[in-house]
């Protein structure tokens, strides 16, 4: 009886590792669709700034978001590769990646301030704000 509980045990913690695997591999596959829908939402207002503001608005805006697009995406791709890893302390790698993408945020965007000397703000925070936002529409769609 001793032997059967402890391989029901083992057969418990295994099935709850691979739902907790699959639970990690969805909520990567989601932010992987926000970060599509990101640049989907940066080309659009590029292409409005573009018409509105000219080559300069386009640019601008593009940046804009991108500011907040490449974190996002590396932030994604650091978590895929972390829920492949067995034993892995998941709440301490998303709270320190967490930092590191508000830190490369902040980062970029003084960089881009600071290199690119033509830069349309209204354009820019404009493209930021929707690249911001856009996430929330993969959580929109229900699958």
């Amino acid at each position: 009886m001793l032997i059967e509980f402890r391989s029901a045990s083992f057969l418990t913690r295994k099935l709850a590792k691979r739902i907790k695997m699959g639970y990690l591999f969805c909520c990567v596959t989601l932010m992987f669709r926000a970060i599509l829908l990101q640049t989907i939402t940066i080309l659009i207002s590029a292409l409005a700034a573009g018409l509105i503001a000219g080559t300069r608005g386009a640019v601008s805006a593009a940046l804009g978001g991108a500011v907040c697009t490449l974190p996002n995406f590396l932030f994604a791709l650091r978590l895929k590769f972390v829920a492949t890893r067995p034993g892995a302390s998941y709440a301490a790698i998303f709270f320190l990646g967490e930092f590191v993408k508000i830190a490369l945020t902040i980062g970029l965007l003084v960089s881009v301030v600071k290199i690119y000397p033509d830069l349309h703000w209204p354009s820019m925070l404009i493209g930021l704000g929707l690249a911001l936002q856009a996430g929330f529409l993969a959580f929109w769609k229900k699958s």
